[in-house]
């Protein structure tokens, strides 16, 4: 009986994660400022698992030459241009943000600093239109929590249909 009751009380703890997670990323897609980030792809295919590219940002690989000594995880700070692309300016420490300036939330892996999403599948037979892919689009929330929810071509044009991030 203890064991069915664990069973139960684990799933139910699970379903709540999860769709507390699938909330919180609709919230920040839908309330979120708009970001590009240029994207670095890496390995845009994969014989076992389909059609998909690996993800990479300039702006990580930026913040990966200034790294040595910060956290492996926590707040990088982004400035945007005039068409709301990002580009590193510095590791944040809690201060005051330029007007041009967002947060956006980092972590290391592989002494590498990872910001956004780092891989998505794609419907097959839709390569063509992902490789144009140069830049990813994100609704980033004041605190530095990004989603990924479209690709944009090199003169920022929307391309395919909007990613879902889950």
């Amino acid at each position: 009986m203890i064991d069915r009751l664990l069973i139960v009380l684990g799933m139910v703890a699970t379903l709540a994660v999860m769709g507390a997670t699938v909330v919180d990323m609709e919230v920040t897609s839908a309330r979120g400022d708009q970001v590009f980030l240029e994207l670095a792809p890496r390995d845009p295919r994969s014989i076992i698992q389909g059609d998909y590219m690996r993800l990479g940002y300039r702006v990580g690989r930026q913040a990966s030459q200034e790294h040595r000594g910060m956290p492996t995880t926590g707040d990088l700070v982004i400035s945007l241009d005039d068409d709301r692309v990002g580009t590193f300016v510095r590791f944040d420490s809690d201060g005051m943000l330029a007007a041009s300036e967002h947060r956006l939330d980092y972590r290391v892996r592989n002494n590498r600093v990872d910001v956004g999403v780092g891989s998505w599948m794609f419907e097959e037979g839709t390569a063509d239109v992902w490789n144009q892919a140069r830049y990813g689009e994100f609704r980033v929330l004041s605190g530095g929590r990004a989603v990924l929810v479209g690709m944009r071509d090199a003169d920022l044009q929307a391309l395919g249909p909007p990613l879902k991030a889950w």
